[in-house]
């Protein structure tokens, strides 16, 4: 994005910079090609006349029209040349123009010119020659130039050559110039966006790959039903863990869980029904744990937690009590009530065994002996002796 700015930035201003150049050059141009014409007339005749005495019909009034006439016609866009001296009463008036006197457009000697501009009643205070327009006036829109013939005496009026060009074409001609940094910025602003469309066509490539990459992941590490951590990801988060635990000399616990009840609900209602209290499961269980503990599906209604950094035994029972409790409330199901029940079995790393794997075996055997003494109870693997010497 910066770069396109920087692009319009730069080019508008070239373009302007180069319209302004060619404006002002050509202003000059006029400007010089109008006085190398005032100072190529013959005046000595003219001089000898004042503003009252300006006779038309005398062979050098005639002879100045036809040579102003041919100038205008060799010199392009060049609508029409003329001659305009001030009054006394600051009136600016024609001498002549080098139009034919029936064309609709001639303007008689010594005719009130209405469309004077401010700049043109400043020239004829100032004597000093320019250039202007676009202008206005009442026949057509123009760009012109002035330059003043300062008359001999200092009683005489002077009068000023002016010469009119088509506004329109003065403008084509500037638009002409103005193509090769419009046509540069154009190029340049389409590479970016060339580049551009590359670059976004690569971050979606990436970005495709990636999301690819990332499917298969989770699909890899995670339960498919309830968004929960599958065996693999747990037995991996066991290990690390595990390493943990050993650079702190610290424990951690894994329980086993086994949902009381879900069998009856998976066959009465339909595995849809089952799915639905699997997840809603699989919710409450996430909420009543800690953010840094782990819980994963096993498959069918078997979840398990990993529970870094324990201090003592009896904090895995309250967890274990809590994760009960949570799930003595129904479970609602497309406006049906689900009573279900939890039962947990855990065991303590080092504390039970150092075998990661004996570790998940020691809490699952822990959680059927929770269900063997009457479901919805938490056991330790250490119950186990007890269970089996009273056995």
């Amino acid at each position: 994005m910066f770069a396109i700015l920087l692009g319009l930035g730069i080019g508008g201003t070239l373009t302007l910079n180069t319209m302004h150049s060619e404006d002002s050059k050509m202003r000059s141009e006029l400007l010089l090609k109008l006085q190398v014409i005032e100072k190529s007339l013959s005046w000595p005749e003219l001089d000898k006349q004042s503003a009252s005495s300006f006779n038309m019909t005398t062979p050098e009034w005639q002879h100045l029209k036809r040579k102003l006439q041919q100038v205008c016609k060799v010199t392009p866009d060049c609508k029409w040349m003329y001659l305009m001296y001030q009054d006394s009463e600051h009136h600016i008036r024609f001498v002549f123009d080098t139009l034919e006197e029936d064309d609709p457009n001639y303007s008689p000697p010594n005719s009130v010119y209405d469309d004077a501009t401010p700049a043109l009643k400043a020239h004829f205070q100032t004597s000093k020659n320019f250039v202007e327009g676009p202008e206005q006036d009442t026949w057509g829109i123009w760009v012109s130039a002035f330059v003043m013939h300062l008359h001999p005496s200092s009683d005489a009026i002077d009068v000023t050559l002016g010469i009119d060009i088509d506004a329109k074409n003065w403008q084509t001609s500037i638009n002409h110039t103005v193509l090769t940094p419009i046509i540069a910025t154009i190029a340049y602003l389409a590479l970016i966006l060339y580049l551009l469309l590359l670059h976004m066509r690569e971050l979606s490539k990436k970005e495709s790959i990636q999301s690819q990459a990332d499917a298969l992941y989770n699909h890899a590490h995670y339960d498919n039903l309830t968004g929960l951590a599958n065996r693999i990801l747990f037995e991996d988060r066991v290990k690390q863990v595990a390493s943990m635990a050993q650079r702190t000399s610290s424990a951690f616990a894994v329980l086993f869980m086994d949902l009381d009840g879900f069998k009856y609900v998976n066959d009465t209602h339909g595995h849809s029904v089952g799915d639905n209290v699997l997840i809603a499961t699989a919710k409450i269980i996430s909420e009543a744990i800690r953010a840094e503990d782990t819980v994963a599906r096993f498959g069918g209604d078997e979840f398990v937690a990993l529970l870094p950094r324990i201090q003592y035994k009896q904090q895995v029972y309250l967890v274990a009590q809590k994760l009960i409790d949570s799930l003595k409330a129904p479970i609602e199901i497309n406006n049906q009530s689900h009573q279900l029940g939890l039962s947990v079995g855990f065991a303590i790393y080092p504390n039970d065994t150092d075998d990661l794997n004996q570790l998940i075996l020691l809490a699952d055997a822990a959680m059927y002996l929770a269900k063997k003494d009457g479901k919805n109870q938490a056991r330790s693997c250490a119950d186990l002796a007890t269970s089996t010497s009273s056995t």
